[in-house]
């Protein structure tokens, strides 16, 4: 990992989504000793264990999380995951701006669906 003092240069470059649906998810599998690298993101993260055991830093916090775990990391904190034991680890991730769930007219869901029911008008 690249030694920074600027936490701008910790930000994730990875769109997550887009406006109309600002939603990704992602799968990750880690071998042993293998890291996903210290970041942020403005985006909420909500990540659950698949199988393994992974080591996560999430602010000045440190926890295991094992197979069936949940880990919520909020926006702008600064996180990594570390697999330190034998047993590969893998997880699934969804990234999305916390907007998604203020349902504002912009969005796809609100546009293709919500405002359709509201007219009385699904196609």
């Amino acid at each position: 990992m690249k030694n920074s003092n600027n936490l701008l240069d910790l930000k994730e470059k990875k769109q997550h989504g887009n406006l109309t649906f600002p939603v990704t998810t992602y799968r990750e599998t880690l071998e042993k000793d293998h890291q996903i690298a210290m970041h942020w993101h403005e985006e909420i993260e909500i990540a659950y264990i698949a199988s393994g055991v992974a080591t996560f830093y999430i602010g000045s916090d440190q926890m295991q999380a094992s197979s069936g775990d949940i880990v919520v990391i909020e926006p702008y904190t600064l996180h990594m995951i570390r697999k330190d034991s034998t047993e590969n680890y893998t997880g699934e991730a969804i990234v999305f701006n916390l907007s998604f769930l203020e349902g504002s007219s912009d969005d796809c869901v609100d546009l293709k669906y919500i405002q359709p029911a509201i007219k009385q008008d699904i196609s």
